[in-house]
């Protein structure tokens, strides 16, 4: 399952990105608390060009909180019924 970055919107592998090796921990709680990922290095985009699948991972993120599991299941379940 992906988990998107806050500001680019970038697709992670969630268990790569967290135990795989993908990201360091620095990395990885970059991605988490939306600070950026290394894809944009935390570069803010303009409001009006960020992606709906960062807007949404974010909201997730802010009321789910650690609930990891629980953000990746709504992604996933959002990404099946094709809301982006």
């Amino acid at each position: 399952m992906d988990i998107y970055c806050q500001v680019c919107g970038e697709p992670w592998d969630y268990y790569g990105a967290r135990h795989g090796g993908d990201l360091d921990k620095t990395e990885y709680l970059a991605l988490i608390d939306g600070t950026g990922c290394p894809s944009c290095n935390g570069g803010a985009s303009p409001p009006e060009e960020t992606p709906f699948r960062a807007e949404l991972t974010s909201a997730l993120l802010s009321i789910l909180g650690d609930d990891h599991d629980g953000v990746l299941a709504m992604l996933e379940d959002m990404e099946y019924i094709g809301e982006y």
